[in-house]
């Protein structure tokens, strides 16, 4: 989707560039040769300012885009065209096979538009006006509004099925007069357009998980069916930022903004007209609501049309279950970018959204920013709007009375997206209302429940009658009934299922298979209970069907789950012989306060597969492996204090073993004797192809490419210095024996025994290199990625128990925040040459660094990588001059 996105949301790459036999998108019906002419097409940045990065938002900057026009040969009446865009800058003539045309219809003639959109889809782009990347992707469903002769003619659609990647489509319509084409990017997926003949209609209400894109251009040249065209697509939206004062308890959720213009009409028959045929206005069914990306340090931005100024407003904002106001805004123009702020507050509580259960009568659906509270008396349905935010102040909803009542619901029901905040200091108790559902439904597949807040909340099934039967979780699914995701990030949570379905999960399959989405825990105390055949936390009983779940991970918190009969407690539940019950991997990360899991009779795992059921890779504090103990516990070690000079970030480089990392690459400097970490992780000191001098590898006074065994300490070989440079390998030997690592003997023969100025600059202090397994298991078992970081290339690692993924690039500021959290950055700092160590290679596209481990007579052990590669057991001649990054064990 050609739009902004959240910043570590998607994996963008480089710039794509094609010039291979199979850079159209081509109609297998297509033949015959055609000859190709260039058109070019950009998107202007937002403004000129630099993308709010700090916020985690990135901006849809320039676009370097190329398009092609393709005669086809006329086998059939009428002609027709084949518009091709690569994401590349722009291409020359070339030869491709002719195809066939489409024929012409009444109104006019068909033309097939093909747009390739580049290998994975996704493109870096650079934003006018600054330095920072942004980052642009395509989705399936992605649309592009064509226009021409002041008609509506037609859509080209993004398809991402393997093979194709590229938008696709036809226009309908003829060749009159002097016409450009006009294109029309409205919203991206996500944001639903209307069109009524040449009217079309997009909301931008909704931008809590993705940003609206709203651009227009014609091409600069006239449509006539062949030749040069070149456009740039230019923003009718804005980007402001917004500062948030809060005086409650839900700073962090999404902030709902009203009164603003957030519907966007285009008239395709007045594209030459003020505007270009655009009109902004309030959503009259919304009040013009904005509704912003969760606040980081009080700041969230937002997608704003241009609207005149307007005054000061009371209740104008609010967030779930409160309300404040905003002041005045000045007029909104296209094109800019505000990023001085304007502040909100929110510090009422908005009774107008208080909904007392006691009070209904029939079904009811909480819609967004709804607070309920008080208890349900009577059979009804209670349903969360699909994307709704509701908060729960001391409800209770319990399941009828009578023995073999079914009302066909659950207690509480998602439709979607859902986020269940649970107010502080209450006690909230949802119980299901038929013995097939749970207790809380979550959403169905690919919609997530979110839990949150510091309240309590008690989700619990309901027998049938007096019979010991039940088929529903305390938070799930139930008897045949599948969900999405479940997020939980706070509060005192007792999920409780009683036969057959999980505690949190996934419910029974009593005649079809179920399943249940990931299931994520974060923090807060929370406890599940299962019946018969079902895990605490997992999945339920395999009886009639297939049973599945995704990957379970938990965080943080405290969290006790018990199994029951032949299950585990967090796992998978039981299967019969003939059907299967799976369930993804289970990570449990050491910042959790503890977990303790209890196998029910039979069952082979507390943590892991229940009987006849299978589960993937068990990981708990960095081990692998299923939990046969029970019940078991799982507290972690205390994390130790972070020693001086290294990232506050743990890693594990084997199954027992973590470590700290330095705060950057070892650097020694020949006129003081000094060893010292560089001031950054992104710092590197030698230059591209500089000819240093062979006998001393010295016209600069700081190096940091290291020959094997060059830590100064005169162990009997040669040349042990940091700026040796002798040829022959034999001169890098530890302790002068090929046969000894580094860490053989004494250690000394290890960079890190020396004192490190920024290190605690005191003799074997710790510091060490990593063995050539460690390095394996580090890069094996940790998210991983190149990147560019301040403007060098390299590769960034994330530390124990952080998935999120690696953005393209992170500016100075970004990276001090992903620094903070324990993030790694190895740059590409190239190396010194093994023939003479004059000359520093592969500056910025390599990177190589030592371990400690020797290998054979000649050679050690390496780490080498480029933005392609990634070896972590290489070998090279001891004489090649290599970055070292040295390493802390955590006590």
């Amino acid at each position: 989707m050609l739009s902004m996105v959240m910043g570590f949301a998607l994996l963008p790459m480089n710039m794509f560039a094609q010039s291979s036999d199979d850079f159209f998108c081509v109609d297998d019906a297509f033949n015959g040769n055609r000859d190709v002419v260039a058109w070019n097409i950009t998107n202007n940045g937002i403004g000129q300012g630099e993308a709010p990065v700090g916020s985690g938002l990135l901006i849809l900057g320039a676009i370097g885009a190329g398009y092609a026009i393709a005669k086809r040969k006329r086998n059939k009446k009428g002609a027709a065209l084949l518009l091709a865009l690569a994401l590349t800058l722009g291409f020359t003539q070339c030869k491709k096979k002719v195809v066939e045309p489409i024929s012409s219809v009444t109104g006019g003639t068909t033309y097939h538009i093909s747009v390739p959109a580049g290998d994975g889809s996704k493109v870096v782009v650079n934003p006018v006006g600054g330095g920072t990347y942004a980052t642009v992707g395509f989705e399936d469903g992605d649309v592009i509004y064509v226009g021409y002769n002041n008609a509506y003619v037609g859509t080209i659609t993004y398809n991402g099925a393997a093979g194709k990647k590229c938008f696709e489509g036809d226009i309908t319509t003829s060749i009159v007069g002097e016409q450009p084409l006009h294109l029309y990017l409205l919203g991206g997926k996500g944001f639903t357009v209307n069109r009524d003949e040449n009217i079309a209609t997009v909301v931008i209400s909704d931008q809590s998980s993705k940003y609206p894109v709203v651009s227009y251009s014609p091409t600069t040249t006239n449509f006539t069916g062949s030749g040069s065209y070149e456009a740039t697509l230019y923003n009718k939206c804005s980007i402001m930022k917004f500062i948030v004062a809060t005086g409650h308890n839900y700073a962090n959720d999404p902030i709902r903004i009203t009164g603003m213009h957030n519907k966007v009409t285009v008239n395709f028959a007045t594209p030459n007209a003020s505007e270009n045929g655009f009109s902004y206005s309030v959503n009259s069914t919304d009040g013009g609501l904005i509704k912003m990306p969760t606040v980081v340090a009080n700041v969230t931005w937002a997608i704003v049309l241009p609207q005149e100024a307007l005054a000061a407003a009371d209740d104008a904002v609010y967030t779930n279950g409160y309300k404040g106001n905003r002041p005045d805004i000045a007029e909104i123009v296209r094109n800019n970018y505000y990023n001085s702020g304007v502040g909100l507050t929110i510090t009422t509580e908005d009774a107008s959204k208080i909904k007392d259960l006691s009070t209904v009568t029939a079904d009811w659906t909480a819609e967004d920013g709804w607070t309920l509270t008080g208890t349900l008396s009577g059979n009804y349905k209670i349903t969360i709007a699909d994307g709704a935010m509701v908060t729960l102040d001391n409800v209770s909803i319990n399941y009828p009375s009578g023995p073999n009542y079914e009302s066909g619901f659950a207690g509480i029901t998602c439709l979607g997206d859902a986020t269940i905040i649970l107010k502080n200091g209450t006690t909230n108790n949802v119980a299901a209302m038929d013995y097939k559902y749970p207790g809380i439904q979550v959403g169905p597949s690919g919609k997530t429940l979110t839990i949150q807040g510091t309240g309590a909340l008690n989700a619990k099934y309901r027998k049938q009658g007096t019979n010991d039967i039940s088929y529903g979780c305390g938070i799930g699914g139930g008897g045949d009934i599948s969900c999405g995701n479940i997020v939980i990030n706070d509060g005192t949570i007792n999920a409780e299922a009683f036969n057959k379905a999980a505690g949190i999960g996934s419910g029974c399959c009593r005649t079809t298979s179920v399943s249940c989405g990931t299931i994520t825990i974060n923090g807060g105390t929370v406890t599940a209970t299962s019946g018969a055949y079902a895990a605490g936390i997992g999945t339920g009983y395999a009886e009639g069907g297939n049973n599945s779940c995704g990957a379970i991970s938990i965080n943080g918190g405290t969290v006790t789950a018990t199994g029951g009969q032949n299950a585990a407690g967090i796992g998978t539940g039981y299967s019969v012989s003939y059907k299967t019950n799976t369930c993804a991997s289970i990570t449990i990360a050491n910042t959790v306060t503890s977990v303790t899991a209890t196998k029910g009779s039979s069952a082979p795992n507390s943590i892991g597969a229940g009987n006849n059921g299978t589960c993937g890779t068990v990981t708990i504090g960095g081990v692998e492996g299923a939990i046969t103990e029970s019940p078991y516990t799982y507290t972690p070690t205390p994390t130790p204090s972070v020693p001086s000079g290294a990232i506050n970030g743990l890693f594990s480089v084997s199954s027992t073993k973590q470590v700290y990392f330095s705060k950057g690459n070892l650097q020694y400097t020949k006129s003081t004797g000094v060893w010292s970490f560089m001031e950054h992780q992104y710092s590197t000191v030698e230059t591209n192809g500089y000819p240093y001098c062979t006998d001393n590898y010295g016209n600069k006074d700081v190096v940091s490419l290291f020959s094997w065994a060059t830590s100064g300490y005169n162990h009997g070989a040669t040349s042990y210095q940091p700026y040796s440079t002798n040829p022959n390998n034999e001169n890098y030997y530890a302790y002068g024996n090929a046969s000894y690592n580094l860490y053989d003997q004494t250690g000394q023969a290890d960079w890190g025994y020396n004192a490190i100025s920024n290190g605690g600059n005191t003799e074997n202090s710790g510091w060490r290199t990593l063995t050539t397994a460690e390095w394996q298991y580090l890069f094996a078992n940790h998210t991983k990625g190149w990147s560019t970081v301040n403007g060098v290339n390299g590769y960034v690692i994330r530390p124990d128990g952080v998935s999120t993924a690696i953005a393209a690039s992170y500016t100075a500021s970004d990276w001090a925040t992903e620094e903070a959290a324990g993030a790694v950055f190895l740059p590409a700092a190239g190396y010194r040459n093994s023939s003479s160590g004059t000359y520093v290679y592969d500056k910025g596209s390599t990177g190589r660094y030592w371990s400690s481990s020797c290998q054979g007579s000649s050679n050690a052990y390496n780490l080498y990588f480029t933005s392609s590669s990634l070896g972590t057991d290489y070998s090279m001649n001891r004489n090649y001059g290599e970055s070292v990054r040295l390493v802390k064990d955590a006590n």
